[in-house]
């Protein structure tokens, strides 16, 4: 892909930090709020701090299904499940 052609691809929002808690941050962007997980800002950010989120298309992650399933499943005993 060119540079054009993946700069067209591309969108750029700024948003606004308006409260970090354990695991969340709420962000603002226009007069939209929603919550995201807290490990996707960088490290040190800060309540009240403006963030550059960009967007861009890319390849699918390779299909690793079988290997996923196999991974979770690994401690599965198996039978009914008691709640």
């Amino acid at each position: 892909m060119t540079e054009k052609a993946r700069k067209q691809s591309e969108k750029t929002a700024t948003l606004f930090i308006d409260e970090l808690e354990d695991d969340s941050a709420r962000l603002l962007f226009d007069q939209r709020s929603f919550t995201v997980p807290r490990a996707l800002l960088p490290e040190d950010s800060h309540e009240g701090e403006w963030l550059s989120l960009s967007f861009a298309r890319t390849s699918p992650p390779p299909d690793d299904t079988a290997a996923r399933r196999e991974r979770l499943g690994a401690d599965d005993p198996g039978g009914t499940i008691k709640l």
